[in-house]
């Protein structure tokens, strides 16, 4: 249940993280936490989904996540919440979302239900905690113009399709917010519609305790697997000197269980452009991860730069295909996907949009973090959190900034006695800070090293 996970520090479950929470506290009690999966397939196309748009079927399930883990993957445990023809939701899905399947949410939500525990009963609120699918799914559910070559494509930020490509941290200021969706929509001004990136208001945000902006999902298989990582393996592999022994290496490692599953076959050089197709994700995600190891007997040249983002890449894998989570290993993340995207906008890569988004975890604010929430110039204003009340507002304790102190490379601060109120989105630093010495301030990283235009 929600409340054996409220007190945790380590991200190992949806309720150990900061939504969770929020519900809990929300709710003041337990609930039922429903998690929508949503995609489309073929179910009677034996050539492929895309060449026959007729037959293709959109499929919408869901699991309780309160059940063990070890349950919710089994098919016994995933329940089917409808199935429809693609084209028929296709111009007035969310019209058809909000006279089904909504309906059948907000009666949850209103009644919950009650359950037989330990042989009581207990009356649980059921909520929908979040939507998963692939990148267009989201975009289709939750309101997203459907197409990702221009213009704004990101659904948590506003930097725009050619920055976005050249940027290696998302301003708070940047990020969007449930206000902002929502202002723009009811303003209905189509243009500024369009060029905000959206299309019409997702059906989802009739629920109390449901916004899309609130509640973002990202698409692991084809952000990583069938995105980026496709662009590496090409970049690193065109950089390998004799490539006969590199095809011979990938050809005939030995992989062993379920490693053997889903084994990569190695490309032809002249098949090797800008990036490296014909592998299934499962296979690319192999291919990376074992790569350095298939290649242990190649000569690797030491301004071979390509291989040392490969190499960084791997730690970055580590954290994100691990089961638990610390606020010092999502720093940790964060400090290394900024590294590795400087790098990797150096050598002019391509698709890196899906590492923004995952560096962009939602992260708590606890009493006496040290927050910037304004700047004067290139001078960060500091405040420390007092409390955080139920609409997510915090209350800052305002601190005078004197001066920099460079031999300490930090800030030096004093109280002001004054108060003001905030929304985490407002803040222009990620990370919660501490003051050291009743008066300094160390910032995690610069503020004033990129500029965007909104």
């Amino acid at each position: 249940m929600p409340s054996s996970f409220y007190n945790t520090t380590t991200l190992n479950h949806p309720f150990s993280g900061s939504r969770g929470k929020e519900l809990f506290e929300e709710l003041g009690k337990d609930y039922i936490a429903l998690q929508f999966y949503w995609d489309d397939y073929g179910t009677s196309n034996p050539l492929h989904t895309s060449t026959a748009s007729l037959y293709k079927m959109t499929g919408c399930y869901f699991r309780i996540l309160n059940l063990p883990l070890a349950l919710q993957s089994t098919y016994e445990h995933i329940f089917l919440a409808f199935l429809a023809y693609a084209k028929d939701l296709d111009e007035n899905l969310q019209y058809a979302l909000s006279q089904t399947v909504i309906l059948q949410l907000k009666k949850l939500e209103r009644e919950g239900i009650t359950l037989l525990v330990n042989e009581q009963e207990h009356h649980f609120p059921v909520v929908l905690f979040n939507v998963v699918a692939d990148n267009l799914g989201l975009h289709q559910v939750f309101g997203y113009k459907r197409y990702f070559a221009g213009g704004k494509v990101c659904r948590m930020c506003l930097i725009p399709y050619d920055q976005i490509k050249v940027t290696t941290r998302i301003p708070p200021n940047m990020l969007r917010t449930a206000s902002s969706y929502d202002n723009i929509l009811q303003n209905g001004d189509a243009e500024t519609i369009r060029i905000a990136g959206l299309r019409e208001q997702s059906a989802l945000n009739k629920l109390i305790f449901f916004h899309v902006q609130e509640n973002p999902s990202v698409d692991m298989m084809h952000d990583l697997p069938q995105g980026h990582l496709r662009h590496l393996a090409a970049l690193v592999l065109n950089e390998l000197p004799n490539y006969d022994r590199v095809y011979q290496a990938i050809r005939t490692f030995p992989f062993h269980g379920k490693d053997a599953f889903n084994i990569p076959r190695p490309a032809q050089r002249e098949q090797l452009k800008d990036e490296l197709k014909g592998m299934t994700a499962n296979a690319m995600l192999t291919f990376i991860r074992f790569l350095p190891l298939i290649l242990r007997n190649i000569q690797i040249p030491r301004v071979n730069t390509s291989w040392g983002l490969l190499l960084k890449m791997e730690e970055i894998l580590d954290i994100l295909l691990g089961y638990h989570f610390t606020e010092e290993i999502l720093q940790d993340l964060q400090r290394k996907i900024e590294e590795y995207l400087r790098i990797y906008i150096q050598r002019r890569g391509k698709e890196i949009i899906f590492l923004l988004q995952w560096k962009n975890v939602s992260k708590d604010f606890k009493k006496n973090d040290i927050v910037v929430f304004a700047q004067e110039g290139r001078e960060p204003t500091f405040g420390r959190i007092e409390k955080q009340d139920d609409d997510g507002n915090y209350t800052l304790s305002k601190l005078r900034t004197i001066n920099f102190v460079s031999n300490l490379h930090c800030y030096k601060v004093a109280e002001t006695g004054q108060f003001v109120l905030c929304r985490a989105p407002a803040f222009l630093i990620f990370d919660g800070m501490r003051l050291y010495h009743g008066s300094f301030i160390r910032l995690p990283y610069s503020l004033f090293c990129e500029s965007f235009v909104l």
